[in-house]
Order: C-alpha cells, then sequence, then structure tokens
C-alpha cells in the first residue's frame, strides 16, 4: 500500500486554517445580526455561480451595462449542480461543500509540487503559508481559486514528471473555471517545447490544444446557446466595463495614488497587494523554479494588472501560487514563524470585513 502520512500535514494545514476562516466568519453576525456562515460564504460573485447551477445560462446578452450569468464560466456552477442533484442539500451548501473538496485538494497539490521541485520541508512550509495566505479568503467563499489552483498545481505537478497528455487533462479541466484558465495552455506549451527541443519527441506536440479544453468546450457552447461565441467577454465589458487597457488599471492606480492618497481600503488594498507582488516575483526568479512556473505566473499577471475595472486583491496574488512556495522555499526560521501569523492575521480579518461590510471587495 502506498505510503500516505505525507496528506497529514497539508490537510492539518488546511483543516486548521479553514478553522480560522470559519470563526472569522461566524463573528461578522455581531456586525450583522441575524446573517450566518452561508450568508458570508456565498456574498459577492458566489451569487453568479449559485444562479447558474440553479437557472442555467440566459440565451442573450441582457440590454444595457447590467451584469449576467454570461459573464462567469461553467466548471463550478456544474459542479455545484451535480452535489446539489446527488445530495439534495441545497446550492448554497453545495457550492461551500465542492469549494471546500477543491481548496483540501489544492493544499495537498501545491504540498506535492513544492517536495517534487524543491524538498519536504519546503513543503511543510509551502502548505501553511498557502492554506493561511491573506488571499486564502477565497477559499472560505464560494469561488473559483479553490477548483482552479487544484488543477493549476495538477498540471505544473505533471509537467515536472513530463506526464504531459495527464497534465494536459488538468489543464483542460481548469481552463473552464475561469477566463485566465488559457494560461494552463501557454505553461504546457512551453513545457512541451522545452521537451521537443531537447529529445526531438513529437508525441506531446498536441497536448496544449488539449490543456484549452474546457475553454473551447465554453466557446463552443456560447455560439451554440447565444449566436456568439464570445458572450461572456462581451458580459464582462457590458457589465462590469472590465477589458485590457491602461486606464483604470493597477499601475494607473498607483501613480494615481502616490499623486493623491485616499483614505479608503477598497483603494489601498489593491495598491498594498501590487507592492508585495515585488518581491514575491524578484524571489521566484531568483530560487530558479521551473519554466512553466513563470510562463504560468507571467501570463497570469497581464489580465490581473492590466484589468480597467477588476481590482489587484489578495486573492488574485494567491493564484499566483508559485509565488508562495517560492517565498516558503526562501525565508525560514523565526521569519517564517513572523510571516505565518501575520499571514493568519490578515487572512482572518479579510474574512471578516468581506463577510460582513463593503469596505473590501474580493
Amino acid at each position: 500500500m502506498p505510503n500516505l502520512a505525507w496528506l497529514a500535514l497539508p490537510l492539518a494545514a488546511f483543516a486548521a486554517s479553514r478553522f480560522v476562516g470559519l470563526v472569522a466568519a461566524y463573528m461578522v453576525r455581531f456586525v450583522l445580526p441575524g446573517t450566518g456562515l452561508l450568508f458570508v460564504m456565498t456574498r459577492w460573485d458566489a451569487t453568479w455561480y449559485l444562479m447558474i447551477a440553479e437557472r442555467g445560462y440566459p440565451r442573450h446578452l441582457p440590454a444595457g451595462d447590467v451584469g449576467t450569468p454570461l459573464g462567469f464560466f461553467p466548471l463550478y456552477p456544474l459542479l455545484i449542480r451535480g452535489v446539489e442533484e446527488i445530495t439534495g442539500i441545497g446550492y448554497k451548501a453545495s457550492a461551500v461543500t465542492v469549494n471546500t473538496a477543491a481548496a483540501a485538494a489544492a493544499a495537498v497539490l501545491v504540498w506535492r509540487l513544492a517536495r517534487d521541485v524543491f524538498d519536504a520541508e519546503t513543503a511543510d512550509r509551502a502548505a501553511l503559508l498557502f492554506c493561511f495566505f491573506p488571499g486564502s479568503y477565497a477559499l472560505t467563499l464560494a469561488y473559483t481559486e479553490g477548483i482552479f489552483i487544484a488543477c493549476s498545481a495538477a498540471c505544473l505537478l505533471l509537467l515536472h514528471h513530463r506526464r504531459f497528455w495527464w497534465a494536459a487533462l488538468a489543464g483542460g479541466i481548469g481552463s473552464a473555471a475561469r477566463p485566465t484558465g488559457y494560461v494552463l495552455a501557454l505553461a504546457c506549451a512551453f513545457a512541451v517545447f522545452m521537451h521537443w527541443r531537447e529529445t526531438r519527441d513529437w508525441k506531446p506536440l498536441p497536448t496544449p490544444v488539449l490543456a484549452a479544453g474546457g475553454l473551447i468546450a465554453f466557446l463552443v457552447f456560447l455560439h451554440v446557446h447565444t449566436g456568439d461565441a464570445f458572450a461572456w467577454q462581451r458580459a464582462q465589458e457590458r457589465g462590469w466595463g472590465q477589458h485590457l487597457g491602461w486606464s483604470g488599471s493597477i499601475p494607473d492606480r498607483v501613480i494615481d495614488y502616490i499623486a493623491s492618497p485616499v483614505n479608503e481600503l477598497n483603494v489601498f488594498v489593491p495598491i498594498l497587494t501590487a507592492v508585495v507582488l515585488v518581491p514575491l516575483l524578484w524571489n521566484l526568479v531568483r530560487v530558479r523554479p521551473p519554466g512553466a512556473w513563470l510562463v504560468f505566473v507571467g501570463a497570469s499577471l497581464v489580465p490581473s494588472l492590466f484589468s480597467t475595472s477588476v481590482a489587484f486583491t489578495p486573492r488574485h496574488l494567491f493564484s499566483l501560487f508559485p509565488l508562495v512556495i517560492a517565498a516558503a522555499h526562501t525565508v525560514r526560521g523565526v521569519a517564517f514563524s513572523a510571516l505565518l501569523a501575520l499571514c493568519a492575521g490578515t487572512f482572518a480579518f479579510f474574512v471578516f470585513v468581506m463577510g460582513g461590510t463593503t469596505g473590501v471587495t474580493p
């Protein structure tokens, strides 16, 4: 039988961090009387995923600049519906169940990826830092980070071991979770090219297409369902003003903030997150990770930093989990303990504030 003792630490770290998150979510009832844990966990964009799970996608974009479920990818809602149909526990409880299971898998896969690329001690620190990272509030909310990171970590792990077809399958599933899922196809393309350059083995060359399979399937569905394969993009542009550009992007906001600081958390948090990104990026390059990690992080940063409406919040930084692994590889001893404590406190703060106020949006 395989030795599964290594699962203990990442699962224990995950359980401990979710307990902290649940306590913070429970405290919301003291600022919003009558609210419960499901209210906190299914706020914000979670309402759109629940709407899709319950009713499916509409056939037409709405008139005017209003939000629509067409702006959200299908993997998470499909899993929610599946759990609800099997268990009958309700859509909100199903959403939390799916997210919790995926997040636990993500913690395990991040540990395994860190161990296989670096060592077991790095993996232990990486699992702890990942689970208590400030942006891990997304694993408490009914959001797609758990599913996407699990697929991404599986994809990068399989690429590391040159199991290209399985990596492409993981990437293909992940590409159905969110618009930035295409980065997994790019990571696969890079790894396959480097393998081909070294070995002249052409067999894995088609796998990047499979790694974009979820995205391609969604575009085909939208074309059949609405007559517009890019209805999701138009929904994002109309409903949330989201497209790539300079005005309103994070670099533009940083410059504006330096010129005229604003005492508002919704402005300060993205700016601070962008500042934290700089040393994390420098450290990632310094530890010389697999090239696919750099492609994954670099390709993910473009839409995160240059979207004209979406703030670069800690959950966007959290999705760039190779940064977390690299930090765990570098920071050790007392410094790591202090960093972990700071992250845990910030994580709990974000769960409470995002669950009970509109002071900081996810």
